[in-house]
């Protein structure tokens, strides 16, 4: 029996297998772009990564770097929506305390809530 792929994620034999964590860096800027295009499609940054490398693990295609289009980020930063978006950056306050928090703290912090 091969590999077989599902929403759940790669099942091999059967038996699902064990998740990792994948990490990557980008820049700032590309990951809040990025960030604002990934909600407006009704996803998370996880699950992206998550749908490319499966995309990758079934057909053994890497996706190519796209060069940029300069006419799209021009458009995008000239939008009302990312003029609003700076302004709340640019006026909310920093929360210290929400910075500086580990995964480990953060559990803990979630633990002594009532969600």
């Amino acid at each position: 029996m091969g590999i077989l792929l599902t929403d759940n994620g790669l099942l091999a034999k059967g038996r699902a297998m064990a998740s990792v964590l994948v990490a990557g860096r980008v820049s700032e800027e590309c990951k809040e772009r990025a960030d604002y295009y990934i909600r407006r499609a009704g996803l998370t940054a996880s699950e992206v990564i998550r749908i490319v490398w499966e995309n990758i693990a079934r057909t053994g295609e890497v996706p190519h770097a796209i060069e940029p289009n300069p006419n799209e980020d021009a458009e995008l930063e000239d939008s009302p929506l990312m003029r609003r978006y700076y302004e709340l950056r640019a006026t909310t306050p920093r929360c210290e305390f929400l910075e500086n928090l580990t995964p480990e703290g953060l559990k803990e912090e979630l633990s002594n809530r009532d969600l």
